[in-house]
């Protein structure tokens, strides 16, 4: 194969673009609705002294998402592991304080995947447990199968979306990377101590809180989501702490 042509001047106008104080602003602009955490020298960054020490597993739905929340996890002092969800079996997720169903590719709603089987199969233990979990993306979009909440097929897809939604009753900048979503309805019964926030108009699911867990649709550990580190903290400490 030959040789790529060399273009004449290029190095002259990227050292130009990159001076130009529009494209500086510009950039500047981008950054400030992308995650802090990311973006930020995180050395030295203290541990949270109420979570030192607690350990974290997460059941892993092929994503490598995975890897950034270990990582926020280890800056609030939590420990954390990894199952993947082909290998689960009943008891594989005993012994940590916290279980995280992880994010991942496929369809929420194919009763005959192996690994939907698993999710949802996790999701029921922690539940009849009444274990502190958290649940993100196609994770949870198996606690709303568990819960009765019907899954659907988005009528605008969001892959790599950053959407202002609200949470707990405050504007958030978040990331979404989903296909399908937990969509709620005059004729959906919520039960008994959940409650969500989804969009007034489709009814799609974007967060739910229930007595030791919660869910969220969105990844709240992509630089997408503007103040992610805060919120996945705020949902650590709202199912180990409160």
């Amino acid at each position: 194969m030959p040789p790529a042509p060399v273009v004449e001047g290029a190095a002259g106008t990227l050292a130009e673009l990159v001076a130009d104080e529009e494209t500086l602003i510009a950039l500047a602009a981008r950054n400030g609705r992308l995650s802090g955490f990311w973006l930020a020298d995180q050395a030295g960054t203290p541990a949270d002294p109420r979570l030192a020490g607690r350990s974290c597993v997460i059941l892993d739905g092929e994503d490598d998402f995975v890897n950034m929340l270990r990582h926020m996890l280890a800056r609030m002092g939590v420990s954390s592991a990894v199952v993947r969800h082909e290998e689960y079996v009943e008891g594989c997720l005993d012994g940590y304080d916290l279980v995280i169903i992880g994010p991942g590719p496929g369809d929420p709603r194919d009763d005959a995947d192996p690994k939907m089987a698993n999710l949802r199969a996790a999701v029921a233990s922690l539940l009849a447990a009444e274990r502190p979990f958290l649940a993100v993306c196609l994770g949870h979009q198996a606690l709303c199968h568990q819960l009765g909440i019907p899954l659907a097929y988005k009528d605008i897809v969001f892959q790599g979306t950053q959407a202002s939604v609200w949470l707990d009753g405050s504007p958030e900048r978040v990331g979404f990377y989903n296909t399908f979503v937990g969509r709620v309805g005059p004729d959906v019964a919520l039960p008994a101590g959940v409650s969500v926030d989804a969009d007034p108009e489709t009814g799609d699911v974007h967060a739910l809180r229930g007595p030791h867990y919660r869910g969220v649709q969105f990844h709240a550990e992509s630089i997408l989501t503007e103040h992610g580190f805060a919120i996945v903290h705020d949902l650590v400490a709202g199912v180990l702490l409160d």
